[in-house]
């Protein structure tokens, strides 16, 4: 994993309250014309609550390096299966918003929204409330200033709640949102 991500901002990322999981920085990130964040929403429990899975929950929540992981071992090492990832990347390659190189990874960063695990075990499973969006943006801005995206892609409409609100808040300029068509069960920004 060390040859494709940039550990260089973590120092900057430790200063950011609230923030549980670094984002995926890759290695080429800042060199590119384009220097794309993708959002996603969040990390998901969905798995038992029983012994392993308890003390997995606590383990993910003290892990910084969680969301990286993921990736790594979903889309390079493939040591494990989740459907979200491939069909992102399936996705913007389509839309030829990413090359389809194998080193893709290397140049895009990717986080996700909101910073605590979901609970996919209950009925109905769970979703960010109104607080988690509220510490979402303010997050947002925080590692915008740090990683200065060209372009940011967010998966799914439901984080575009409070957008308006937070941009005015903090009197920022934006350009138009384009909600693209739903691709399989998501959309994207």
């Amino acid at each position: 994993m060390d040859q494709i991500v940039e550990v260089k901002y973590d120092s900057q990322f430790n200063q950011i309250e609230n923030l549980t999981w670094y984002p995926w920085v890759g290695k080429d990130y800042e060199d590119g014309k384009r220097r794309i964040l993708i959002v996603g929403e969040s990390h998901y429990i969905d798995e038992d609550i029983e012994d392993e899975g308890k003390l997995r929950e606590q383990e993910v929540k003290v892990d910084k390096y969680h969301t990286r992981n993921c990736l790594y071992e979903v889309l390079v090492d493939k040591s494990w299966c989740n459907r979200t990832y491939p069909n992102l990347m399936e996705a913007l390659c389509d839309r030829g918003i990413i090359s389809e190189d194998k080193l893709v990874l290397s140049k895009i960063a990717y986080y996700n929204f909101i910073q605590r695990q979901l609970d996919y075990t209950t009925a109905p499973k769970e979703r960010p409330n109104l607080d988690d969006y509220e510490i979402a943006w303010e997050l947002f801005l925080k590692i915008v200033d740090i990683l200065h995206p060209t372009d940011c892609i967010f998966v799914g409409i439901e984080s575009s709640q409070l957008f308006e609100s937070t941009m005015a808040k903090y009197q920022i300029q934006y350009s138009e949102i384009d909600i693209l068509e739903k691709i399989k069960r998501s959309s994207i920004n």
